[in-house]
């Protein structure tokens, strides 16, 4: 059974550890072709990874970035969202000029012009061009003019000379039908760096959109940047914990809203890092830096960063958009990086993350910028699958080694430690080292062996017991068959050299008075007589070994260790001496005959284990020692006395008061063995 149970633990510690490689391997089944994965570990491995990050969240608002909130104030002070441009230009003003704000990044698109006029707005474009003349502008004229005071124009305008970073949507669709990009993209990335487009684009693997809803071309030439705001490849549960910073589209690279606000705000631009060549089977795009920036940040082969989230609301300062438009803000917000976004449930820009289930998308970039200036992101560089692989693979086979060979006591001490190193030396990386190891594999594994083991170890245990009962219930009384069974481990059929004490006892004249009874009256004499007998050498710790028609046959000191077996074979002798006396009352009150019996009892050296044959196997001990004790029982006829006791038995229990008989040489011995009876204990 043991090595049934390494077998599956090394089993399962192989299905595991393949499923640690990322991407997931590809197997094949005659024509069919999959990807290995296991998606109970990975949907197991997502929970306790949101767990970590609300553990670790950022607590305490962020010095640098804030959120000009559109929250359910400014809506009922403002109207309704979209709001008119011209009054989106006047809160770009209000945050450049009014409260010094370095960068300020929209998440929202403006992928269409805007073609609403004022009714003001409409009378001062057809007003006089000169009141004297009264001539009228005409409808050409009048046209023109409201382009001049157009929203859009006066948005672009508030751009001008300002860090404004502007967001857009990337769609990827795997149908035909795709429909057509809207706006205009704008400038992609690494347009300076060293390396080719062609090559940064061979060493990734982000994200490939198929159209683009952008700003229109007034606006984004105006911004100084824009970066989409969009997820392409969301966690088959839906919450945030990924977030792609590049994605590809017609052969060039473009940039997230997060990253072109750092970019804006350190007025650089983004250097593709690559390791490795072309031909290592890697993907070598491993990060990105700035100049500003202490080191440079890391991405996965998705060029993907999992967000640094702070705690949900508590992380940033969230500032209302009103507060701002009427400039009843008295807060100091000078050189921050601002985003425009919103918390109003009825605008639907609420995500599910690790830290709320109902967070504003806004605060997504908003830590993923934090992150960006505190260097703060947890990475999965590509040593981490083989660090997955490597602790997998010890700890299950460790475990797969040592469980099937434990008590259940030291199973649960090792599935204890072995669930504490894995959550102390994961958190370690987690908290120290700022990498993502992964969790669920290695506790499951701990799990489900220490489970199996344990579900084995019972049913091996209960069998155990079982066979106890079965092996010895015929021998010993019930109260030791339960103490044996309480360690069934210990006990077994195997022969072994033990010393013990052996009893012998027969009825005298048993062929005499059985032939003056019945069958059916022999039967009952007999079961009476040793029906108690039987019972008292019970009592005294002793096992039934056979009986012999109208004999019986006990010995102490085996299954169980008796170290006062020599004691307690002659108490069970006094005992059934005494019964006898309250048997033959009653025998002489049914006119049956009465029984006398000679005991033998001798102490030594035995075998006692399971002896027979393939056809019967009983129980049993044998040796001189036992031949010894049947002679010894034989020659309680030759010396009238009930009890005869060797001196080997004597030395073992002197405390009994016994009386020297002779040195007798009993057959099968060259050596004469002194021989004594005794009376009470």
């Amino acid at each position: 059974m043991k090595k049934i149970l390494i077998f599956i633990g090394l089993c399962l510690t192989t299905l595991l550890a393949f499923d640690q490689y990322e991407p997931s391997p590809k197997v094949s089944v005659g024509s069919l072709e999959f990807r290995y994965n296991l998606p109970f570990i990975d949907a197991l491995e997502r929970q306790l990874y949101d767990i970590r990050v609300r553990l670790s969240a950022r607590q305490g608002e962020h010095n640098t970035v804030i959120i000009i909130d559109v929250d359910e104030p400014s809506l009922l002070a403002e109207g309704q969202w979209p709001w008119p441009r011209a009054k989106l230009a006047r809160l770009v003003d209000a945050l450049f000029d009014n409260y010094g704000v370095s960068t300020l990044g929209f998440d929202a698109v403006f992928a269409e012009p805007e073609d609403a006029y004022t009714l003001s707005e409409i009378q001062q474009a057809m007003s006089t061009e000169e009141p004297s003349s009264g001539k009228q502008f005409t409808a050409p004229q009048a046209v023109n003019r409201l382009k001049q005071l157009s929203g859009d124009r006066r948005m672009a305008q508030s751009f001008a000379d300002r860090s404004v970073v502007l967001g857009y949507v990337f769609e990827s669709s795997a149908g035909e039908h795709t429909a057509q990009s809207v706006g205009q993209l704008p400038e992609p990335m690494f347009g300076f760096s060293e390396f080719p487009i062609e090559r940064i684009n061979q060493e990734t693997l982000a994200q490939q959109a198929s159209r683009f809803s952008a700003n229109i071309p007034l606006l984004q030439e105006a911004a100084t940047t824009a970066g989409f705001f969009s997820i392409l490849e969301l966690d088959p549960d839906g919450v945030i914990r990924r977030v792609e910073l590049l994605n590809k589209f017609d052969g060039q690279i473009y940039g997230s809203l997060s990253l072109k606000l750092v970019q804006s705000f350190f007025m650089d631009e983004p250097e593709a890092v690559i390791v490795g060549s072309l031909d290592d089977n890697n993907y070598g795009l491993e990060a990105i830096s700035m100049l500003l920036m202490e080191s440079p940040l890391e991405i996965d082969s998705s060029a993907s960063v999992y967000v640094p989230y702070a705690t949900a609301i508590d992380g940033f300062k969230y500032i209302s958009a009103k507060d701002i438009l009427n400039g009843s803000y008295s807060g100091d917000i000078s050189g921050t990086i601002a985003i425009l976004g919103t918390s109003s449930q009825g605008l639907g820009d609420i995500r599910a993350t690790p830290v709320a289930p109902g967070l504003p998308g806004v605060e997504v970039h908003a830590n993923l910028v934090a992150g960006m200036l505190d260097q703060s992101f947890r990475v999965k560089p590509q040593w981490i699958t083989g660090g997955n692989i490597m602790v997998v693979v010890v700890l299950g086979v460790i475990l797969s080694l040592l469980f099937p060979f434990l008590s259940a006591a030291w199973s649960s001490v090792v599935f204890v430690l072995s669930m504490s190193a894995t959550l102390w030396l994961n958190w370690f990386f987690w908290a120290d080292q700022n990498y993502i190891l992964a969790l669920a594999p290695p506790l499951f594994l701990v799990c489900i062996l220490f489970v199996v083991n344990t579900i084995a170890g019972f049913f091996l245990e209960s069998n155990a017991r079982r066979t106890t009962q079965k092996m010895f219930g015929l021998y010993v009384p019930p109260e030791v068959v339960g103490k044996m069974s309480a360690n069934a481990d210990i006990y077994s059929l195997k022969s072994e050299k033990k010393e013990m004490s052996v009893l012998f006892a027969d009825i005298r004249d048993f062929t005499t008075i059985s032939e003056s009874m019945s069958p059916e009256d022999l039967s009952d004499w007999l079961n009476r007589f040793l029906t108690p007998m039987t019972q008292i050498i019970h009592q005294h710790g002793g096992a039934i070994d056979k009986y012999m028609g109208d004999a019986i046959m006990a010995f102490w000191g085996a299954p169980l260790d008796d170290p006062d077996h020599a004691q307690n074979s002659l108490k069970a002798a006094f005992a059934m001496i005494d019964h006898l006396d309250e048997l033959n009352q009653s025998l002489r009150q049914e006119s049956k005959p009465e029984i006398r019996i000679g005991i033998g009892i001798n102490s030594g050296l035995v075998s006692v284990g399971n002896m027979g044959s393939e056809f019967r196997m009983a129980y049993t001990v044998v040796g001189d020692a036992v031949n010894l004790a049947s002679r010894l029982e034989g020659l309680t006829k030759n010396y009238q006395v009930p009890i005869v006791v060797s001196e080997f038995t004597k030395a073992l229990a002197p405390e009994v008061q016994y009386e020297h008989l002779d040195n007798v040489k009993v057959k099968g011995k060259n050596k004469s063995v002194t021989i004594y009876t005794c009376q009470s204990v």
